[in-house]
């Protein structure tokens, strides 16, 4: 457990010392996020105004100081668009910082003994450096008198050094899209700086949380890749994006008119390839400056690939599934790759092609995306084969045979949103394993639809955090997670992480998988308490007043379920959160997070609700031919009574899941997971007798 204490030491190693600094947590306006107009034109009247500063001004060395400065930012004249919107965002985050407005100008005019310069210009510091091994993210900062160089590769790469100066060197955090921390200073510290190059790991990196989908947050915490809501901004230096869907396309792409669109086509039939080829092409027409194209398998299984003679007797001769498939995507491949020669042609290793080719090797502009689908998550992927599968095994494995391999990575549990997924032990060590296996796209998929009543604010930022540095150590994934939650959460933080590593340790001889239900993940302790027997004191006359009995004490007569763990810490170390914490947004961040403790309570509630119907129903009989002497047919009188004990609890049950879907719609929670949306107009359609899986209709696939 990490205490306070060692929280604030441990963060203070990711902090350089800051003089006269003040911590100042802001909830940015949604609204004011994403805009085209990043303000790098010369300054307004207004703005002219605010630069002058007192004849006598003396900066004693610092950047700023009491709000005013020396330095002007410098930017090349025929700079991109992302090269301004770095600029401006220096510019921005200085003003909010310690109040002075610094003038943008372009390399043509004078140089000034102090600049802060951006990007590609005419400025250049002593010695070299290699334009090429910088990419189009990497990047470099450096201090060279009283200049500073913050300068990376096009597209993103001086956008990203901004960001990273304003983490790194002066405090500033980017959590989520509506949450950061900006410090304030009197005197806003000029920081000698030898050189601090970063040339990512991963090519492209791309992570599937709703919370991340803001353009400009995935640009403060170096995101690249579409996310599937738009590509990125040209302001914030494009993305890598598909030319069409992403994955499962062979359905649409062969045309296939099936009712079952797991379906897949026939890999053998020249119709179905000249089909596939046609409307290949079509897409990249149609999506100019696409880098990829996927030709991928079906969200089916094995049965619903295509067994005629052909087909089957080419997979018997190539060596199994992934060389049928590859061997098919390899001809698309070829047959593009002189029209189309910057397009990678992207395919599935996943479900029955999860393993690598025995004779076909994927051509040079294929992309091979292993999917950790059928993975344990509780556990790093090297230390676990739970489920069948070895996937530390086929990551080496396929890095041996493919040119060009991805990954694509599952990080929640995608029929319950909102319950706690016990895996933030295991990401790092898996992110880890992608890169000493030099693979070179990571797709970490989570809640894409909807935020969630558990931590997917936590859980999108250190995705991204591993996503830049998957080599950090555990000590720094530790001090990242431990800052977020003190920042996030405010003085209760100390509680939220004891319940995150309560989840863990709880878990840690579990196995998990992405659809397991929270009664699994966290099970109850069923208890028999009797075999057989009858309570005393009953009679026939009591019987036919069965209204006036207190059944309460009857409702765990043969069997029980002990007190769930996870609940009970769980809503001992919430509570404890929210009264420690002060801060109004902090409150409601852990208000937010809590949903998880009743979104998991409503299945152990409706687990004890058919428990005890299992015992009514049991004992009632039992009572009433014991004491009731009945001749007849008794069955309707015992129907009538099991109905009106188990009314209450039932009726109970609806008033909490009924506050539960309030509360999650506070948070804009529209999803309870990805089969199951849910809709405030429709809510008092739902079965709120059952749990929060059965609530809504079935949106799968829409």
């Amino acid at each position: 457990m990490k205490k306070i204490l060692l929280l604030i030491l441990t963060v203070s190693l990711l902090l350089p010392c800051l003089a006269a600094c003040q911590r100042d947590l802001t909830a940015v306006p949604k609204e004011t996020l994403q805009t085209e107009d990043k303000n790098t034109e010369k300054p307004t009247e207004k703005e002219t105004e605010e630069m002058k500063k007192p004849e006598d001004f003396d900066d004693h060395g610092n950047i700023t100081f009491d709000g005013w400065s020396d330095y002007v930012i410098v930017i090349g004249k025929t700079c991109d668009l992302a090269e301004k919107t770095a600029a401006s965002e220096l510019r921005n985050y200085i003003k909010k910082m310690s109040g002075a407005f610094l003038e943008i100008v372009t390399d043509d005019t004078p140089k000034a003994e102090k600049e802060l310069i951006v990007g590609r210009t005419n400025r250049d510091f002593k010695g070299k450096y290699d334009k090429n091994e910088l990419g189009e993210d990497g990047f470099i900062i450096k201090t060279e008198g009283k200049k500073l160089f913050l300068i990376g590769g096009a597209p993103r790469g001086t956008l990203y050094a901004v960001y990273t100066y304003l983490e790194n060197y002066l405090g500033c955090r980017f959590y989520t899209a509506d949450f950061e921390k900006i410090p304030t200073y009197s005197a806003l510290p000029f920081t000698e700086i030898a050189e601090d190059k970063q040339i990512p790991v991963f090519e492209v990196r791309n992570s599937g949380w709703a919370d991340l989908y803001d353009h400009t947050i995935s640009a403060k915490l170096k995101l690249n890749c579409s996310h599937g809501r738009g590509n990125i901004s040209a302001i914030y230096g494009g993305s890598e994006f598909f030319a069409g869907s992403n994955c499962h396309t062979l359905y649409t792409l062969a045309e296939l008119t099936d009712s079952n669109v797991n379906k897949e086509p026939c890999l053998t039939d020249e119709a179905v390839f000249e089909t596939v080829l046609k409307n290949v092409r079509a897409l990249l027409d149609a999506n100019p400056g696409a880098k990829y194209v996927s030709v991928s398998q079906n969200d089916g299984n094995v049965n619903d690939a295509c067994y005629c003679e052909s087909c089957t007797a080419l997979r018997e001769e190539l060596g199994g599934w992934s060389d049928h498939y590859v061997n098919f995507v390899n001809k698309v491949a070829n047959a593009i790759k002189d029209d189309y020669p910057d397009v990678m042609v992207h395919t599935f290793a996943y479900k029955f092609t999860k393993d690598p080719p025995k004779t076909v090797r994927p051509a040079e502009n294929v992309m091979v995306q292993l999917c950790t689908i059928e993975g344990c998550f509780r556990h790093p992927l090297e230390e676990c084969t739970s489920h069948g599968a070895d996937f530390a095994k086929l990551v080496k494995a396929w890095a041996e045979v493919c040119d060009y391999l991805a990954i694509w990575d599952y990080t929640t549990d995608f029929y319950y949103y909102s319950a706690s997924f016990p895996n933030l032990e295991a990401l790092r060590a898996n992110m880890r394993l992608f890169a000493e296996n030099n693979v070179k796209k990571v797709y970490e998929q989570g809640n894409w639809q909807t935020t969630s009543g558990e931590f997917p604010e936590l859980r999108a930022y250190l995705l991204a955090r591993l996503l830049w540095d998957p080599y950090m150590s555990e000590e720094t994934y530790n001090a990242y997670m431990d800052e977020f939650l003190y920042d996030y959460y405010g003085k209760g933080a100390s509680k939220i992480r004891e319940y995150i590593d309560y989840m863990h340790e709880v878990t840690k001889d579990s196995h998990l998988g992405i659809y397991d239900p929270p009664d699994k993940i966290y099970p109850n302790s069923k208890v028999t308490v009797r075999q057989s027997g009858l309570p005393t004191g009953f009679s026939k006359d009591v019987l036919k007043d069965y209204r006036s009995v207190d059944w309460s004490q009857y409702y765990e007569w043969y069997s029980r379920l002990d007190p769930n763990e996870i609940l009970t810490k769980g809503k001992e170390l919430f509570e404890d959160a929210a009264r420690l914490t002060t801060d109004s947004v902090q409150r409601s961040h852990i208000k937010k997070s809590a949903i998880q403790i009743r979104f998991m309570e409503s299945y152990y509630r409706h687990a004890r609700l058919e428990l005890i119907r299992e015992n009514i129903s049991t004992l009632v009989p039992l009572l009433v031919d014991e004491y009731m002497e009945i001749e007849n047919d008794s069955s309707v009188l015992k129907t009538t009574m099991i109905n009106y004990i188990m009314s209450p609890l039932e009726e109970q049950y609806e008033v909490f899941n009924k506050a539960l879907f309030n509360e999650m719609f506070e948070f804009d929670i529209n999803y309870v997971g990805e089969a199951r949306r849910l809709s405030i107009i429709n809510k008092k359609h739902y079965n709120y007798s059952n749990t929060p899986d059965s609530w809504g209709p079935n949106t799968w696939g829409t």
